[in-house]
């Protein structure tokens, strides 16, 4: 990164913390013990059941060894849908829905906080995921780009096509923060402190996603769980979710060297 390139980062980062510290007196926190108290379990057949959807999904329509990239995020996209439909409606038998985290924010509008945290995360995001690169290399492992990030790339159909932009932006992301915001972190933050809770469903966040890249994964896990804390809706996480999402593809998108 060039020393101009530095300064606009830090310059865009420390005006997301000042805006940060001026929003900050108008937050509703989570309020204690409004999450869900079987949260974890919610969490856990949430994703166990988007697996095994996605399975059903793809034999139905004789998906093949190597499918499209596109394919797949469409068919998990809707599997994940699936799941939060079957799980908001369980909870809305019993009156229970924002036990979830899909309540009204209150306070600023959501995709403002979002915007201001996520400038002011950014710094953290870059060191690191260049502590991650460090470690790798002491370790002398071989690293390769993210999973994700390299189907994407090495498919001219996934780049060129809304639904997968879709996909990664909007819907995956979403189906996440109700999982493992609302459900794992909900669940723990019942018997734990709020920092422990975040940390302990920010490292099953990012072991569910690319080994490789688990602890970057692992601490924007955590980020967004005290997003929630300190907003006490998702609407939050969600919005920083899709927004880190999208520059991330925006950005591979248009400068491929960024990921190799």
């Amino acid at each position: 990164m060039t020393a101009m390139a530095l300064l606009i980062v830090l310059g865009l980062s420390l005006l997301g913390a000042l805006a940060w510290r001026r929003l900050q007196p108008s937050f509703h926190p989570l309020p204690e013990g409004s999450t869900l108290r079987e949260g974890v379990l919610v969490a856990l057949a949430g994703f166990l059941g988007t697996e095994l959807v996605f399975g059903l999904l793809a034999r139905m329509i004789g998906l093949s060894d190597e499918p499209s990239l596109r394919i797949v995020l469409i068919l998990r996209s809707v599997a994940g849908l699936i799941l939060v439909g079957l799980t908001v409606a369980l909870l809305a038998a019993r009156g229970s829905v924002g036990a979830l985290g899909l309540r009204r924010a209150g306070g600023p509008p959501a995709p403002l906080v979002a915007v201001v945290a996520w400038l002011a995360f950014f710094p953290v995001v870059m060191a690191v995921s260049w502590a991650n690169a460090e470690l790798h290399e002491a370790l002398g492992s071989d690293m390769q780009p993210q999973n994700w990030l390299a189907g994407f790339l090495d498919s001219p159909e996934a780049r060129s096509s809304p639904l997968t932009w879709l996909s990664m932006v909007a819907v995956l992301p979403f189906c996440e923060e109700v999982f493992f915001r609302g459900g794992l972190y909900g669940g723990l933050r019942r018997v734990l402190s709020a920092p422990l809770a975040a940390a302990l469903s920010a490292v099953a966040f990012g072991l569910v996603h690319d080994p490789t890249y688990m602890l970057p994964t692992a601490v924007l896990g955590a980020a967004l769980a005290l997003l929630y804390e300190r907003t006490g809706s998702l609407a939050a996480p969600v919005c920083f979710h899709a927004l880190h999402n999208g520059v991330t593809l925006a950005m591979v998108n248009s400068h491929p060297e960024l990921v190799n």
